[in-house]
């Protein structure tokens, strides 16, 4: 008998193992290698990934309801699926699919092919060994209401007068670009300082709930890697110079102002509110930087573009000067993501390969 149940056993793992086969299959995200938290799978020639990879690698979101039914939550759609179905609801549509996801020691795996579904584009090699996918902007349920926003009288008779002098040459091209692009113009300075600090106080007065996710790193190996997502509660007060900022051990006093003008207004004022969005990215940003050891000196500017949109953003050109890490630089981009009753600021890093 016991000879009989160890055949069974091993009968049964070589009908499973190969079903659920671990694989050597590369990940690329944003043209850093993916260190995933469970090992991909290959079954019958379709790779599997688990829903907790693909929602770091996404900014998405998923829910479990107790009948093994999840909800995936993806910029524009939202997949209803279970476990062993191959039914799937795209935002309420059934579609019958080929395969179907599985789970592995509780842990759901779901074929890459569902990223289609919601328009989220990735390749895969022929023979299933590299995957790769670069992360869209993540997408906000609220918009921010930029003309509800307070705003601070300047001086200046036009913008030209404000960023001529800083680019040391004419700032028309700069500015009609950003009207062009939908883009605010933000640039370090210490000029109505009393004015911007009172009306910072006003504004943080009034946020909701914030967040802060951070992309994870490993810059110091030959092959640099990246992994999950970490999100803390980000708290932001008023100090009698700036803002303080303060997130898991973190606690920074950030006293360079950022005042910031929306070309698209056509006033030379001051918006409070995107000042403060700005000390905020550009807060975590030095952070995130100096975590990591990153440089940004060779590619400095003057001002900082913000791009407006379901989700704001900031992006900064950095690069490392380890020994393991010369062969790329990279660009930091802070995301304003903003839903029903809370604003999370995304940072999140992509590899660019220095051509030879």
């Amino acid at each position: 008998m016991k000879n009989k149940l160890i055949s069974f056993l091993l009968l049964l793992m070589m009908l499973v193992i190969p079903l659920q086969a671990n694989t050597s299959c590369k990940l690329i995200l944003n043209g850093i290698t993916y260190k995933p938290t469970y090992t991909p799978i290959i079954s019958e020639k379709n790779l599997f990934l688990s829903l907790d990879d693909l929602v770091n690698m996404t900014y998405s979101t998923y829910s479990k309801s107790s009948n093994n039914t999840y909800l995936w939550s993806l910029p524009k759609t939202t997949l209803e699926l279970t476990t062993k179905s191959k039914i799937v609801k795209v935002n309420q549509k059934q579609q019958t699919l080929n395969t179907a996801p599985f789970t592995v020691n509780d842990v759901l795996y779901v074929p890459i092919s569902f990223l289609k579904l919601a328009d989220y584009p990735y390749t895969l090699s022929s023979d299933l060994t590299q995957f790769e996918l670069t992360s869209l902007l993540p997408y906000s349920t609220s918009t921010d209401t930029y003309t509800s926003h307070t705003t601070l009288s300047t001086d200046y008779t036009k913008l030209e007068d404000i960023f001529t002098p800083l680019l040391k040459e004419d700032s028309q091209p700069l500015i009609k670009a950003a009207i062009k692009y939908n883009q605010y113009l933000s640039f370090a300075s210490s000029s109505y300082k009393k004015d911007i600090l009172a009306g910072l106080n006003k504004v943080i007065g009034s946020l909701p709930e914030l967040e802060v996710t951070f992309r994870n790193l490993d810059l110091l190996n030959e092959t640099p890697a990246c992994n999950s997502l970490t999100t803390y509660p980000l708290k932001v007060t008023s100090e009698n110079n700036g803002i303080r900022v303060k997130f898991n051990h973190t606690d920074m006093v950030y006293e360079c102002l950022w005042p910031t003008y929306n070309p698209n207004s056509h006033t030379t004022a001051i918006d409070i509110n995107k000042s403060l969005d700005v000390m905020i990215m550009r807060a975590l940003y030095e952070n995130y930087r100096d975590t990591y050891d990153l440089k940004d000196d060779i590619h400095f500017s003057p001002i900082t573009t913000v791009q407006m949109g379901r989700s704001d953003s900031i992006t900064y050109t950095v690069y490392s000067d380890h020994l393991l890490d010369q062969t790329h630089t990279y660009t930091v981009t802070i995301y304003k993501h903003i839903t029903s009753g809370k604003i999370n600021y995304i940072v999140d890093l992509a590899a660019h390969t220095i051509a030879s």
